[in-house]
């Protein structure tokens, strides 16, 4: 996919649950702890490049729980990881 963020993002907990649902508890957690200690050591400046560094089979459910980080991350954070374009998620 060429712009797998923008495919797959929300900022609906409600999609995320459900979407959660559909891959499996399991799957799911698996996945949002890779992704969070990832963004968690992710230095300013940097970003992960989605379409280049997770697998096609694996990028939607990457996204949703990079949505899940960014939704929770503390509102005063001077570094946030926010998506960056149709590709990347950056920590600033």
């Amino acid at each position: 996919m060429n712009n797998p963020i923008l495919a797959y993002r929300t900022a609906s907990f409600e999609e995320l649950e459900a979407y959660r649902d559909k891959v499996g508890r399991d799957v799911w957690r698996d996945m949002e702890v890779k992704v969070f200690q990832a963004l968690e050591i992710l230095q300013p400046g940097r970003f992960y490049d989605v379409s280049r560094q997770v697998k096609e089979e694996q990028q939607e459910l990457f996204v949703k729980c990079c949505c899940v980080y960014i939704l929770e991350q503390a509102p005063d954070n001077p570094h946030p990881v926010m998506f960056h374009d149709g590709n990347t998620v950056k920590r600033y």
